[in-house]
């Protein structure tokens, strides 16, 4: 009795791998064929999922450069609306602002009601003198730089601290004060002006004369994103 269960296990168990399939039994395996095409299948899948999340990232960066671009488009249009709408007249300095084809720069300067802070020991109001440079487009070149120079005034006074007596010679001031980077990167920068309340008059891209009436436009592009503001700066006078 012993020696039949033992004869009929050891049968079992040491049955070849090929009988045991056709036996239908536990060890049959997979075929060179079937990896092949479970290899095949899982490659398949693996190439569709890494090109779902190759394009998933390529429109999360082109929205990442969308915002990137609009919101430095707007923070130079605050910037320069901010200084427009404190923009003040006073005499033998208004607004000024047009192209300058002897440097191939545009040129926007006035003068500006600066309000201090309200401490001890913050910054006092009073008033600045405030020029912004930047280069003409030429060949679908970006604007480098928007450059910033500002001279502090007290009164009717320059109080900066490489202040002279000044000459007749209008840059002669601007040639002695340090610029500021205020903007780069753009692809256009445009300020045009029209009388305030004429809505059919002709955009400019120059300004000679004072303020609080005419508008002004501001625009700004980085790429396909386009920012627009309008002002008209107040009427005022500075006093001193």
């Amino acid at each position: 009795m012993r020696a039949s269960l033992y004869a009929r296990w050891h049968c079992v168990r040491w049955r070849r791998p090929d009988r045991a399939a056709r036996a239908g039994g536990r060890f049959r395996g997979f075929t060179a064929v079937e990896l092949l095409v479970a290899l095949t299948v899982a490659s398949i899948a693996l190439i569709g999922v890494y090109g779902v999340l190759q394009r998933a990232l390529r429109v999360e960066g082109r929205a990442a450069q969308r915002w990137n671009d609009e919101s430095a488009a707007r923070a130079i249009v605050a910037e320069l609306t901010r200084t427009l709408a404190r923009c003040v007249n006073t005499q033998g300095k208004p607004l000024k602002a047009g192209p300058d084809p002897a440097t191939q720069t545009y040129r926007l300067s006035c003068f500006v009601e600066s309000a201090g802070d309200g401490s001890p020991q913050g910054r006092a109001a009073g008033y600045q003198w405030r020029r912004y440079e930047w280069s003409l487009p030429q060949d679908q070149q970006p604007i480098d730089r928007v450059d910033l120079r500002l001279i502090p005034f007290a009164g009717g006074r320059d109080v900066s601290p490489t202040a002279v007596a000044s000459g007749d010679d209008d840059e002669e001031p601007w040639g002695r004060v340090p610029a500021s980077t205020v903007a780069s990167g753009l692809d256009a920068l445009t300020v045009d002006f029209r009388a305030a309340r004429d809505p059919s008059a002709p955009w400019v891209p120059a300004w000679d004369g004072p303020v609080g009436q005419v508008a002004i436009r501001i625009e700004a592009r980085i790429g396909d994103q386009v920012v627009r503001a309008v002002v008209v700066p107040r009427a005022s006078t500075a006093t001193w």
